[in-house]
């Protein structure tokens, strides 16, 4: 609702520097709880995003190993219906989609029978092609980017460099167990794939 009806408003510089806009003719639900404001102040870098056009993307791969649906929408809440026909795989794109709050729909059909390598790696090319394509030209997106993350017995780093030169560095603990039905160096293989064709 915010996004729509900043839309609707006026932006104006607030500096020389352009840090920083002016909202005018703010939504009356901004204004209710201080009527006498007549102006919101919003980082340049957060209303680029409010105002840049949908982000969102979709594509279909089929080779001989695979068939692959995958849309998404960047600006999404959260929402995914994933079917990979490999359940552990299935769980990690769907928390995926639901911390990132990157809308997700995936529809895999491979060879599961032989191996899961060509579902996963394929699967993440397809992701890291879509999101490349749902940013354009990345406005309003810093190139650089570092989370941590910890779960349970796990402390997670993720740096990013969305440098259009793909590198993937990844570092785990020695012997890390196989998940259930899911090799752990599968896990390395979608990373990779993901960086390669998302380019960062």
């Amino acid at each position: 609702q915010l996004k729509e009806q900043l839309r609707l408003s006026s932006l104006v510089p607030a500096k020389p520097s352009d840090r920083y806009l002016r909202v005018r003719n703010l939504p009356n639900f901004l204004t209710q709880s201080s009527p006498a404001s007549e102006c919101l102040l919003v980082p340049t870098i957060l209303s680029s995003l409010y105002f840049m056009s949908n982000r969102t993307a979709s594509q279909a791969r089929n080779t001989a190993e695979t068939k692959i649906k995958l849309s998404l929408d960047l600006d999404g809440s959260g929402k995914s219906s994933i079917a990979t026909r490999i359940p552990f795989f299935d769980h990690m794109l769907t928390l995926f989609s639901r911390h990132s709050l990157i809308d997700l729909n995936v529809e895999v059909d491979g060879d599961v029978e032989v191996d899961f390598h060509h579902t996963v790696e394929d699967t993440g090319i397809v992701l890291g092609e879509c999101i490349k394509t749902a940013m354009g030209d990345k406005d309003g997106i810093r190139r650089y980017g570092h989370a941590y993350v910890p779960m349970d017995e796990t402390l997670c780093r993720s740096v990013i460099d969305l440098s259009n030169r793909p590198q993937l560095e990844l570092r785990t603990p020695k012997q890390t167990a196989d998940a259930q039905n899911f090799p752990f160096t599968l896990v390395e293989e979608f990373c990779r794939a993901l960086s390669s064709n998302l380019r960062c």
